[in-house]
């Protein structure tokens, strides 16, 4: 290649669709999407195959390590090895649950630095040099670092006491647990003792962090044994429950200046402990004060703008800690008689766990400012779904900017980082967005079309970075999502979150019973069951803990129930369901072998699609895929390529790592797409 390639950076985009991106390149939404085209190369359809099922970790993970999710073990969105109790799920999205050597970690072994900043599967880090991490837990960056949850503040005149309500919280399913081994080496007779307690300690400290961010994620998503009734995919958005405070609106009186006119309102935080203020000016200028004896505003807005980031002081477990957090006036009546405020998370910014190195936090903080969790919504109002998508704005700015300070600041060699806002608001409205769906379909259209148009910018963003002549870039996504067809309901088979009980239970593989008035399986007459998004499991005696079924009897109840999955037509419509099974010698076709798969693989025809994680990763359904997006551009990439040939998830990480004369990771099973090169 005439000039060396110093940097690659990968973006990946959660949930992008290159069927989507086609059309929105043939109406010009997507300009600098456009320009990074024709700067580069592509596949004729933008895209790569991806990997199954088609699910956030194991795709992710995949695009990480180049190998498939039956090498690396991250095999849906949360995970099980064989031998452990069939309901018990590890949290896919942590690093323990990956096998394979990562792209970065070979990078370290050739002095190579990386940046890794929300990466799923990457956190917490399993090497200490060469790398620099921004969480990767969960969704966004510091997504759990919250000292105080948001918070809609309903303003209403009158003289009533302040109510407050709390969308409710399912901590159910704590029997998740994530188990982590570490390798322990010892420098001498000596030092064995102090070496073995303080390896141990970090072992326990670490293991507490992992079960705290699991015990979140399960909160998130619910139970694990879940019936036909919460078998829904609205789960994910928390439904149109929102934290609420409703209070008096009134007169303004005891300030230290004159309110004349003004109107003042309560807002209660840090869990009751502190209350700040808002004034209502006569021509509708609202300001947030921390208190009356203030002079001045911490900030003043108008009717539908943000304030910046406050920073202010929380106490947490009787100690001080800063934190910071912004507001919008969401709607104030011409008569100011009524006002909706909304509140972000309130971030604690003395939080450092999920940087690595931890001191890193200061300077990251200092440099890119404060950044918020995103409120998640899955209700129809059209005011709490904008702030939906605010928040979700903003914190994928802030790490776009937090990309851009950290590479150029640690002079970095390769980037990994991953925006999720397009899975995430898909999977809140992709369901309406189909003629038939909803009255508003078209409106819910253009709101799922509206994260393309965050994903654009981001993209803009990072153009300039070409003009070095050393900096080559990759886009990626790890799958795309369809919405299923408006008559044909869900159905009471496998949940990316869970154990879906009714039709096994219908069909007499699988028995329940009352432990203390909650319905539990009965695993000593339950032979089978589904298990998270796509798997059957023989509940196998010698393998399951609870196995009831006789290793002879194994290959001919695997037939029988696959004959079943076949021969199921959904009531209401009478169609088809399950649009093929795989056995587990068939499975490895599709990459998917070893501990941590199930008995049977299945997938559902698209009519009734989960969104993706039940279906083929290149299916098509209406105008959406579940293709995953390929693009590259910059140093050693041929301008203006479409690639004849195939791209595939597992191919992504050999080549950029051939692109930059770097080692491959050590399990690396994908090939090199050499078409791309320059030489």
């Amino acid at each position: 290649m005439a000039n060396e390639v110093k940097r690659v950076m990968m973006l990946g985009f959660d949930g992008a669709d290159p069927l989507i991106l086609q059309k929105l390149l043939e109406e010009g939404k997507v300009p600098h999407i456009a320009e990074f085209i024709a700067r580069g190369a592509t596949t004729e359809d933008l895209g790569m195959t991806g990997v199954v099922p088609t699910v956030t970790p194991p795709g992710w993970c995949s695009i990480a390590t180049g190998s498939h999710p039956g090498t690396h073990g991250i095999t849906c969105f949360w995970n099980h090895t064989a031998g452990q109790p069939l309901d018990q799920l590890d949290y896919g999205f942590l690093s323990p649950c990956c096998k394979s050597e990562t792209i970065w970690e070979a990078y370290a072994k050739a002095g190579k630095t990386s940046l890794v900043v929300n990466y799923p599967t990457s956190y917490p880090p399993k090497i200490n040099d060469k790398l620099i991490m921004v969480d990767g837990s969960m969704l966004t960056p510091m997504f759990n670092a919250v000292a105080g949850q948001e918070m809609f503040y309903e303003c209403v005149a009158g003289d009533f006491a302040i109510t407050q309500r709390f969308k409710e919280q399912n901590t159910s399913g704590t029997n998740c647990v994530v188990e982590r081994e570490i390798e322990t080496k010892t420098f001498g007779v000596a030092a064995q003792e102090e070496i073995r307690d303080s390896l141990h300690e970090a072992k326990l400290a670490r293991e507490r962090e992992i079960d705290e961010i699991t015990a979140k994620a399960r909160a998130r998503h619910g139970k694990v044994i879940r019936s036909e009734a919460e078998n829904s995919v609205d789960q994910i958005g928390g439904g149109g429950v929102v934290n609420e405070t409703r209070t008096p609106l009134t007169a303004a009186k005891g300030w230290g200046f004159d309110t004349e006119g003004f109107l003042e309102a309560a807002l209660p935080m840090n869990d009751n402990l502190k209350r700040r203020y808002v004034l209502v000016a006569p021509d509708g200028v609202v300001s947030f004060y921390f208190s009356k004896k203030d002079t001045q505003p911490q900030a003043q807005v108008t009717c539908g703008q943000w304030t910046p980031f406050i920073q202010d002081s929380f106490e947490l477990d009787e100690q001080a800690v800063p934190v910071a957090y912004k507001l919008k006036v969401c709607q104030l009546a011409e008569d100011r008689q009524s006002m909706t405020l909304f509140v972000t998370c309130q971030m604690n910014l003395a939080e450092d766990k999920y940087v690595f190195p931890h001191e890193l936090l200061p300077e990251l903080y200092a440099a890119c400012g404060p950044v918020a969790k995103v409120f998640n919504y899955g209700g129809q109002d059209h005011l709490k779904q904008r702030v939906v998508l605010d928040t979700w704005k903003d914190s994928h700015q802030w790490q776009a900017k937090a990309v851009h300070y950290l590479a150029e600041r640690y002079a970095v060699d390769l980037v990994y980082t991953h925006f999720h806002i397009i899975d995430e608001l898909e999977h809140l409205w992709i369901e309406k967005t189909v003629p038939g769906s909803c009255e508003e379909w078209a409106y819910y259209r253009e709101l799922v079309m509206e994260t393309y148009a965050v994903m654009d910018e981001i993209v803009g963003s990072f153009l300039p970075l070409l003009a070095d002549g050393q900096t080559a870039i990759f886009i990626t996504s790890d799958h795309a999502l369809l919405p299923k067809t408006p008559e044909c309901p869900y159905q009471p088979m496998g949940d990316t979150f869970g154990m879906t009980i009714d039709w096994m239970e219908d069909n007499g593989y699988l028995k329940t019973k009352l432990v203390d008035g909650v319905k539990a399986i009965d695993w000593t007459q339950t032979r089978a069951t589904f298990q998270r998004s796509s798997y059957v499991y023989i509940n196998l005696k010698g393998r399951d803990p609870q196995g009831c079924v006789e290793p002879e009897d194994y290959e001919a109840l695997v037939d029988e129930i696959i004959s079943k999955l076949y021969a199921y037509r959904d009531p209401k419509t009478g169609k088809r369901v399950v649009d093929a099974c795989l056995k587990r010698d068939g499975m490895e076709q599709i990459g998917l072998w070893g501990p941590n798969c199930g008995d049977i693989f299945f997938v559902h025809h698209p009519d009734f699609a989960r969104h993706h994680s039940n279906t083929w990763s290149a299916t098509r359904h209406y105008d959406y895929s579940t293709k995953a997006v390929f693009l590259a551009a910059g140093c050693g990439i041929k301008p203006g390529l479409r690639l004849k040939r195939r791209v595939h998830m597992v191919d992504v990480a050999p080549t950029i790592a051939a692109l930059q004369k770097a080692p491959l990771p050590a399990q690396c099973e994908g090939g090199v797409v050499f078409q791309l090169f320059e030489e």
